[in-house]
């Protein structure tokens, strides 16, 4: 492991990077909750975006490494719900979205 880096579940490497990200959207959501729906919206947009790209760079990664298709879609599962969740709470009733662009996300 590098410096920096510990283990999830003693299953997942986890770097100063995941904890950081996950630190500040958990932040920025506690604030936009007391701030505002605009700001709670543009949280879960921000974020579920930045997961959805990490999620899709990882399951790449782990195809063009060759890892096992199962312990790669677990390592990457988490984020691909979430992402999905966060985008579908962001994008539902808003009237200039199509419904084809949630149901994607």
């Amino acid at each position: 492991m590098e410096p920096g880096e510990h283990m999830l579940m003693g299953l997942y490497t986890i770097s100063l990077l995941d904890d950081v990200t996950h630190g500040l959207s958990a932040l920025l959501f506690v604030a936009g909750s007391l701030h505002s729906a605009r700001m709670s919206r543009l949280a879960l947009t921000a974020f579920g975006w930045y997961y959805a790209y990490d999620a899709t760079i990882y399951l790449v990664t782990g195809v063009l490494q060759g890892k096992p298709m199962g312990e790669n879609i677990g390592l990457n599962l988490p984020h691909v719900i979430i992402s999905g969740i966060m985008l579908c709470l962001a994008y539902r009733g808003r009237a200039n979205v199509s419904a084809a662009a949630v149901v994607a996300a």
